[in-house]
């Protein structure tokens, strides 16, 4: 690839979204920086960046006669997705943690609203999650990021009370495959380019 500088991606200009996971969960049509993702809730304001990571990890196989390694297989992968986010809603760390239950009740004439996450002591099942990301490159067009099916690992911890660090919680996803049905692979990554 030739040096391109106006492919270093330094930016601001982000959004994180999620939806719950179906096989059919994919990213959204080619469209300009900052368009919402149909079906997705976008998460809001964040902290510490975006991060996506993808891993593979190897194990060796050693030969007695031999100083180096026979081979390097492939014993695991870990692809993620997540940030820290700025707004502690009580709807958006259920679905960061991935467990429990919600309820709003809607304001009236007089009468206040609200929302409710409500952490039962049952044991959870997992909950399957599609989180994702875009971030506007230099061109103006977007750089996107998709873990099609990921199991909430925020793990919400919020600490209010400093004007100079605002609470925040973790909004994370570790994939997993998606299995029969699915129509793509474990992530996505695509970075648009303008038109000609």
């Amino acid at each position: 690839m030739p040096q391109s500088p106006d492919m270093v991606l330094a930016t601001r200009n982000s959004k994180f979204y999620y939806k719950d996971y179906v096989s059919t969960n994919t990213l959204p049509a080619v469209a300009a920086y900052g368009t919402a993702w149909t079906g997705y809730t976008e998460v809001g304001l964040t902290t510490g960046g975006i991060d996506f990571t993808t891993e593979m990890t190897r194990g060796e196989i050693r030969a007695d006669q031999l100083f180096d390694p026979v081979d390097i297989p492939v014993t695991g992968r870990t692809t993620s997705i997540g940030s820290g986010s700025l707004q502690p809603d009580p709807l958006l760390m259920k679905e960061a943690a991935g467990f429990g239950t919600t309820a709003t009740v809607a304001p009236i004439t007089g009468v206040r609203g609200t929302d409710t996450w409500t952490i039962s002591s049952g044991i959870p099942s997992n909950t399957y999650k599609s989180l994702g990301a875009e971030f506007q490159q230099q061109n103006g067009e977007a750089l996107q990021f998709l873990v099609i099916k990921g199991v909430p690992t925020g793990n919400p911890s919020v600490n209010i009370g400093q004007a100079e660090n605002p609470a925040s919680y973790r909004f994370e996803v570790q994939a997993v495959p998606p299995g029969t049905g699915a129509t793509h692979g474990l992530a996505l990554v695509r970075r648009i380019t303008p038109s000609i």
